[in-house]
């Protein structure tokens, strides 16, 4: 057996790094703007043959877009370039969004105010190598080149670069100051117990949902960041297991759990843990595959035909985001089984009342979790997009003890 100290250090560490994981992703999203085009991996759309300068992806929504200079981009269009970045696959649009945050302003490419870069000849078209502007007293613009439906050739339009959501921001900040403290005061206490089976798995439930909320509600931001976004998808695919795997420690573990722990555990996170791996290469492969190639022809040819692997793969990637929501759903739903057997089995007068309180949450939770599942079916954009974070946010923060529940219906 481990010693306890190692046990002590190793998820002291981990709660640590939980924490500075989810206030490095604020700081970023914090500090990058964004041009409030949405699209979602899977739509784009392809004219001509394979590598033809006229495919892009589709732009499914301009909410919150700010006055454009030329052509507005609209729900329907097909984004071909963002500041001059071929977006041939969601990963592209990514790429090119994250690049805008560290983005030179190029020489002469800065305007006096009232001055419209659409109106300008040499801004205007769309082989001009100007790609980035900066108007005084109103912000930098980005060139955008389009399709539209009825126009054979492509537009150009030049967009706001924005900042981020500031409701967003604030949902997240608030829910990574509360779960923050749940994991510190969870974290001391596993420091005095670390042989408690329950209180470890609650200290990982909190860590997960702490990462995958905070990172979830803004996982277009990071989603070129590798890093964050394979921390992100790994915690959130962990969360129903991790949930599950608690209420069948807690209060005391089940007898069947002790007598074949293995087997138990095994058919718990079997599933999350293919997900995670199969995620990861997936993510890992499309990053190589959309590397910038400088210009260099052959890592031109090499990048085109990377986006047709990763348009044949995004599709499978949304499908499958939706089975595991489904997935998610069940796991939660035998968690709510369990909690209910163990209020009707369980009457230690100490921690039934808890036991009661976690089980009231968990059917609160489960209402925005319904909402979630539905609209996400329904509307995938606005659910993508922190269309329901709201909505999701308030069982969180009625109370600490069902934390874990609504951060699972959250994730």
């Amino acid at each position: 057996m481990s010693s306890p100290i190692n046990h002590r250090f190793v998820w002291s560490a981990l709660a640590a790094a939980s924490i500075a994981y989810c206030a490095a992703v604020l700081l970023f999203v914090a500090t990058s703007p964004t041009v409030r085009i949405a699209s979602l991996p899977g739509d784009y759309v392809e004219f001509g043959d394979e590598g033809s300068q006229l495919d892009g992806v589709m732009i499914l929504s301009t909410d919150g877009l700010g006055p454009c200079s030329g052509n507005t981009p609209e729900p329907g269009d097909v984004l071909i370039s963002l500041a001059g970045e071929r977006t041939r696959t969601f990963v592209d649009l990514a790429r090119a969004v994250r690049g805008l945050r560290d983005r030179r302003i190029q020489p002469g490419a800065t305007l006096v105010a009232g001055e419209n870069p659409s109106e300008l000849p040499e801004f205007r078209e769309a082989t001009s190598e100007v790609s980035l502007v900066e108007i005084d007293q109103q912000g930098k613009l980005a060139k955008v080149t389009l399709l539209r439906e009825g126009i054979d050739e492509p537009i150009v339009g030049w967009v706001p670069l924005q900042p981020q959501s500031l409701a967003g921001l604030i949902w997240s900040i608030a829910w990574f100051v509360l779960q923050a403290g749940v994991v510190l005061v969870v974290a001391i206490a596993y420091w005095h117990r670390p042989f408690d089976p329950a209180l470890r798995t609650f200290l990982a439930v909190s860590m997960v949902a702490m990462c995958a909320f905070v990172a979830g509600s803004h996982w277009w931001a990071i989603a070129a960041h590798v890093p964050f976004l394979m921390i992100f998808v790994t915690t959130s695919l962990l969360l129903p297991a991790a949930l599950l795997n608690f209420f069948l420690v807690y209060p005391v573990p089940r007898r069947w759990l002790t007598q074949r722990p293995q087997l138990a555990l095994g058919a718990v996170y079997f599933l999350p843990v293919v997900a995670c791996c199969v995620s990861a290469t997936g993510i890992a492969t499309a990053s190589w595959l959309s590397f910038d190639s400088g210009g260099n022809p052959l890592g031109t040819v090499v990048k085109s035909f990377g986006a047709t692997i990763i348009r044949g793969f995004l599709p499978w990637l949304r499908a499958g985001t939706l089975a595991y929501l489904v997935l998610a759903a069940i796991y939660f739903v035998i968690s709510i089984a369990i909690l209910v057997r163990t209020d009707r089995e369980y009457r230690d007068r100490r921690e039934h009342p808890q036991i009661r309180s976690i089980l009231w949450a968990a059917i609160a939770a489960a209402l925005p979790l319904s909402y979630a599942l539905v609209r996400a079916m329904l509307d995938p954009v606005g659910i993508a997009y922190g269309g329901a974070r709201h909505l999701c946010c308030w069982p969180a923060c009625c109370s600490s003890p069902p934390t874990p529940l609504a951060s699972f219906a959250i994730a």
